[in-house]
């Protein structure tokens, strides 16, 4: 069996193609090199939220000091809230359906504390329905679904901070 010629000629320039258009495989986020060593500010340093948060900083290869002076820049999380709301009711006024929220409002500071951008908020949601015969499955299912609102919620900060604002936010910062 021998190779075509055409056909190895196309996967290069395709592979040229991908790598010169700065293609990155989902999840893989490059953060300033500011933000390579961090200080995580929260209230909650022991949530759920908090844990998930430093155990995916740590698998991106991001440095979590343990105060602000080792680190060019902090990360304050300023609040980060899990909300249920009522969606549906049976006609029985049993639980039927809600919906899990989480928010997170966040900033980022220099070492001294003072806000280098502005507060945002990332927010993420699921509708979870109950069913009144498997209560301690939805009790497991909703635990699944919080991780999975850390996990999106996480994302999308990481995401805020690799972008081009945050970037432009951080050069008055030496790395």
């Amino acid at each position: 069996m021998s190779l075509n010629p055409l056909k190895i000629l196309v996967a290069a320039l395709l592979c040229l193609g991908l790598s010169a258009c700065g293609f990155h495989l989902r999840n893989e986020t490059i953060l300033p090199s500011q933000l390579q060593h961090v200080y995580i500010d929260t209230q909650k340093p022991n949530s759920a939220f908090s844990k998930q948060l430093r155990h995916t900083l740590n698998n991106s290869n991001i440095e979590i000091v343990q105060s602000a002076k080792q680190a060019p820049a902090t990360l304050q999380i300023l609040d980060d809230d899990f909300r249920r709301n009522i969606t549906s009711l049976t006609s029985t006024t049993q639980l039927r359906q809600y919906t899990l929220y989480l928010t997170v409002h966040f900033r980022i500071a220099d070492q001294q504390g003072k806000p280098i951008t502005k507060t945002q908020a990332v927010t993420s949601q699921r509708i979870l329905t109950v069913n009144a015969n498997q209560i301690l499955g939805s009790s497991n299912e909703e635990r699944m679904i919080q991780q999975e609102l850390q996990h999106d919620v996480i994302q999308k900060i990481l995401s805020v901070l690799s972008a081009n604002q945050t970037k432009q936010a951080l050069t008055a910062i030496k790395s």
